[in-house]
């Protein structure tokens, strides 16, 4: 007798290639990038994703969506290491070695003759 078990029909494991030039909806492009539609509507109206509006949604090519995002993280990749070097500059700049050591106890009454400069 057989086991239920062995006259199940089993599938391989199937990977599914979408074209790279598939046309997606915004729900679809939503769904690519893991954000909410009405988010993806907003990109697309402020021209920060390319898209083009057909009737009353947007039609947007898998492949400029993927360039787009490949595009926008070496941008902000460059930027914060920009910002990395600016901050450790300004940190090396700060710190800043006396040439003279460090006098204790009150400050001298000594005045500056201010007259001497003019």
């Amino acid at each position: 007798m057989k086991n239920e078990g062995e006259n199940r029909h089993h599938e391989p494991n199937i990977i599914r290639v979408k074209p790279m030039n598939e046309i997606l909806t915004a729900a679809e492009a939503a769904e690519m990038f893991r954000v909410s539609t009405p988010y993806i509507r907003g990109m697309a109206n402020s021209g920060e994703i390319p898209g083009t509006k057909m009737g009353d949604d947007w039609r947007f090519v898998r492949q400029d969506l993927i360039d787009h995002l490949r595009e926008r993280s070496r941008r902000e990749q460059q930027a914060r290491k920009f910002q990395q070097e600016q901050h450790a500059a300004k940190k090396e700049a700060q710190v800043i070695t006396p040439a003279e050591p460090l006098k204790r106890g009150r400050p001298s009454k000594n005045r500056v003759n201010l007259a001497a400069y003019q």
